[in-house]
């Protein structure tokens, strides 16, 4: 398997981590948690969890240059606390359907962001991909019926704010992936973005909480499963020199992911318009997310700039 399919096979898994999202945080909201509680606790939990891996194993870690500081700062702030404040302003004006595909408009915004940053070719092939992996988002998310989607001008502005950040926090895994550590560049982005959540995390509701041991195990859970793993393994597919725009597209695999998970644990409803969807994205997915060409002897061969970026990127 060549380095570019082993970057595309990492962002595929770490969509199905990020599917887990719903569960747990379902799980959380339906113990009594709000859902700005639950933003806040991920990335406060999920940074105590690394600082104490860090202490006790990993000490090096810990370390990190000014350069980097600011930039997972940024990361913190836009791709953490923005993202998840427009996440659930756009929840609480419009509707569980409307985010989620406001939400999976952001491979268009990284295609956009990643021509001019990174200089990625958009051409009619990801182009197709963005339009059908679009197209069966709306689909699984709606169900087909597009009076699922309570549209009003805030909640469309929110929606598009959560499109963009969520765009700018891939963007920002691809930019930090050569310099750092996957697990520093995550701990730094956490620590920052419940610092710049903490006025809007009910904190003093948190802490007169109490918690039972399964509430307990679900948050662990939440923290590490999703956040910690999910998150790392995003980034470190990048150190395999894999295209933003294409990993973008890959990643909305999360969507399917999340309605077979709800389909198996919690019996929704699993519609012909559904599984249209999901096939949609399926295809978007296989035009350009995964390029591979296959040369006349048979052999798939991998990307040109594949093997320039593994001898370019930084050894960890």
């Amino acid at each position: 398997m060549g380095d570019g399919l082993k970057g595309y096979t990492l962002v595929l898994f770490s969509a199905f981590l990020w599917a887990t999202t719903g569960v747990f945080g379902g799980l959380l909201l339906d113990a009594g948690l709000s859902s700005r509680q639950v933003v806040f606790l991920r990335m406060f939990g999920s940074s105590s969890i690394l600082f104490l891996i860090f202490v006790f194993f990993k000490p090096s870690n810990f370390k990190i240059d000014r350069k980097g500081i600011l930039l997972t700062m940024i990361f913190g702030l836009l791709g953490q606390a923005t993202l998840n404040w427009f996440y659930f302003e756009t929840l609480r004006l419009t509707s569980v359907s409307t985010i989620t595909v406001f939400l999976y408009t952001s491979p268009a915004f990284i295609a956009v962001m990643a021509y001019f940053i990174f200089g990625e070719i958009f051409d009619w092939g990801k182009g197709i991909a963005l339009i059908l992996s679009f197209g069966g988002c709306l689909l699984v998310s709606t169900g087909g019926d597009l009076g699922n989607l309570a549209l009003n001008l805030r909640g469309i502005l929110n929606g598009l704010g959560a499109g963009v950040t969520f765009a700018v926090f891939q963007i920002l895994c691809k930019y930090l992936s050569d310099d750092y550590n996957e697990f520093t560049i995550i701990f730094y982005a956490m620590v920052f973005g419940w610092v710049f959540f903490l006025p809007f995390s009910q904190i003093g509701d948190i802490l007169t909480m109490e918690w039972s041991a399964g509430m307990m195990g679900i948050a662990i859970m939440h923290w590490i499963i999703p956040t910690v793993i999910g998150y790392s393994i995003y980034i470190k597919a990048y150190t395999y020199g894999i295209e933003s725009s294409k990993a973008g597209i890959l990643a909305s695999m999360e969507v399917v992911f999340a309605a077979v998970l709800s389909f198996a644990f919690f019996g929704e409803i699993m519609g012909f318009v559904k599984v249209i969807g999901i096939l949609l994205v399926m295809s978007g997915v296989s035009v350009f997310a995964v390029k591979a060409k296959v040369g006349k002897s048979g052999i798939i061969q991998e990307p040109p700039g594949i093997s320039e970026a593994k001898n370019s990127r930084r050894v960890k």
